[in-house]
């Protein structure tokens, strides 16, 4: 049998907001390669699913909280900007410089960025 709720019941506000953080949290949960989609996989793996939905949602809000107070952009741990930067300019670059005359020397290994 359920206990009455005791003192006040959530205000309306409140009860948005927590689901507005759950949407937020599912979503970056299922975002590929984030600090969240592992940290959501293998909480869930120890607690179950509600109990890792609360706690990715509380770094998720944690990591916000950083971020507005240090006013800095979010940059995720696990990505490699630099990579992701070359990858999606790389095509473009070629194109511009075989426009204005240059023809690009091909390497081996296009892949990764040279240190």
């Amino acid at each position: 049998m359920r206990r009455a709720h005791r003192g006040r019941p959530d205000r309306p506000e409140a009860v948005r907001a927590r689901q507005k953080v759950g949407l937020g949290e599912r979503a970056a949960a299922r975002t590929r390669d984030s600090q969240f989609q592992g940290c959501h996989k293998s909480l869930t793996a120890r607690l179950g699913s509600n109990k890792a939905i609360g706690a990715t949602a509380h770094k998720l809000l944690r990591t916000v909280y950083a971020v507005l107070r240090d006013d800095k952009p979010y940059l995720d741990p696990t990505v490699d900007y630099e990579c992701v930067f070359v990858k999606r300019n790389a095509a473009r670059w070629v194109r511009m410089l075989k426009q204005h005359g240059f023809p690009p020397e091909m390497s081996e290994r296009t892949d990764r960025v040279a240190d």
